[in-house]
C-alpha cells in the first residue's frame, strides 16, 4: 500500500520536459527553453531546479538581445583603423 498518491508519469514528464530545457539553453533555442521552463513551472510550481533556471535564461534572453544590437551599429572605419585597413 502507497502512503502518498503520486502520478509517477506525470512527474517523468515534467523532468523530461525540464531536461529538454536545459538542453535548449544555447544561443538561438533560448526562446523555447524559456517556454519549456514555464510550462514545468504551470505543471509544478515547487520545481526548484526550474526556478533556478528561469531568471538565468530571461537573463540571457536580455544579454544577447543586448549582443545582437552592439554588433548591428555602423562602426567607424576612422575610430578602428587598423581593423579595416584604412591606415592613413
Amino acid at each position: 500500500m502507497l502512503l502518498f498518491n503520486e502520478d509517477f508519469g506525470g512527474r517523468n514528464r515534467i523532468e523530461s520536459r525540464f531536461l529538454c530545457a536545459q538542453a535548449m539553453t544555447g544561443p538561438g533555442e533560448q526562446d523555447q527553453a524559456l517556454t519549456s521552463v514555464h510550462q514545468v513551472l504551470h505543471d509544478d510550481v515547487n520545481h526548484i531546479a526550474a526556478q533556478d533556471l528561469l531568471p538565468q535564461l530571461q537573463d540571457g534572453r536580455q544579454e544577447l538581445a543586448h549582443a545582437k544590437a552592439w554588433t548591428r551599429r555602423p562602426w567607424n572605419d576612422r575610430a578602428f583603423p587598423r581593423i579595416h585597413g584604412n591606415v592613413s
